[in-house]
């Protein structure tokens, strides 16, 4: 069977493929849904569910208010606590009570807004990637560290598709850690542009989206670093060993793929890229990454011949 790439799968919006995702993405506001003016992304219950996760949270709050306003008996609280880092859904929740207290209109399957349509056949190409990544590492795992193929990082993989675990953990657990980097809206906007930036060339290696598919040689993502998270200090290396900008001599990066991996994956730039965004942290000892961290954060299978 021929292992499904991401493109086979994933569908990402059309405003992520084109580049024209707004800021207002990331950031919902509670008052301008009430008014009426925010944009439809939240204003038009519709399109809100559509772009919404239904998680066991959300759902649970969600069932909760509406007991209370019925008067059920099964109600159980008057008060609901949302505690949650900033940026971790306090305002998504309250939205979705506001679309939910006015009846939802037009929202498709209201008891959980998503389309049961597109389940069964993800679920099994899904599970095809993911086993197919579990005997890649078990294949490897002398070489890998030892989170590699454990159960618990399996079914993160799983429930976090298309987003290899790697990706989300150095996110998280380093680039977090900067002071100027929003954890949650930050991390969407750094995907976002990824995504769209990867959708354009589909490399035929790309069953899930790595560390290294986050491209500093597109001027977006190299803002990102550069300019809102104040890490000007790492434009020389990004320029002479990551990725050049457009016209200027190539990276070291981009002249062993040139030079070792014509034809194939470019992965001088890999790790490259994986190098880099392993050292954009906070406490000097999560800077970096071992060698076994770095074919863990880079090893997929090879593209079909």
């Amino acid at each position: 069977m021929t292992l499904p790439t991401i493109f086979d799968i994933c569908t990402p919006r059309r405003d992520v493929l084109k580049g024209t995702i707004s800021e207002s993405d990331f950031a919902a506001d509670l008052a301008q849904v009430l008014r009426g003016d925010a944009p439809e992304e939240y204003l038009d219950p519709v399109k809100f569910f559509a772009n919404t996760h239904p998680t066991r949270g959300l759902k649970d709050l969600l069932r909760n208010v509406c007991l209370r306003l019925a008067g059920s008996p099964d109600q159980v609280a008057a008060i609901f606590r949302l505690d949650t880092k900033y940026g971790g859904g306090k305002t998504h929740a309250l939205i979705a009570l506001t679309h939910v207290t006015k009846g939802m209109t037009g929202v498709p399957n209201t008891a959980e807004p998503l389309d049961p349509a597109i389940l069964p056949t993800t679920k099994i190409r899904i599970a095809a990637i993911i086993e197919s990544y579990r005997q890649l590492w078990e294949q490897h795992r002398d070489n890998l560290p030892p989170v590699g193929g454990r159960d618990a990082c399996l079914e993160a993989f799983a429930s976090g598709y298309p987003l290899h675990p790697e990706l989300i953990d150095t996110l998280r657990e380093k680039m977090s850690t900067l002071g100027n980097f929003q954890r949650v809206r930050g991390m969407q906007r750094l995907l976002a542009r990824s995504v769209g930036r990867l959708w354009e060339p589909r490399p035929a290696d790309a069953y899930a989206i790595h560390l290294h598919h986050l491209d500093p040689g597109f001027e977006p993502i190299r803002q990102e670093i550069v300019t809102r998270l104040g890490q000007r200090q790492f434009v020389p290396a990004i320029k002479s060993d990551v990725a050049a900008v457009d016209g200027d001599q190539s990276a070291l990066a981009q002249q062993l793929d040139a030079d070792h991996y014509k034809g194939l994956a470019p992965y001088g730039s890999y790790v490259g890229r994986a190098i880099l965004f392993h050292t954009l942290a906070f406490n000097e000892n999560l800077k970096g990454a071992t060698p076994e961290e770095l074919r863990w954060s880079t090893s997929s299978r090879p593209a079909p011949t």
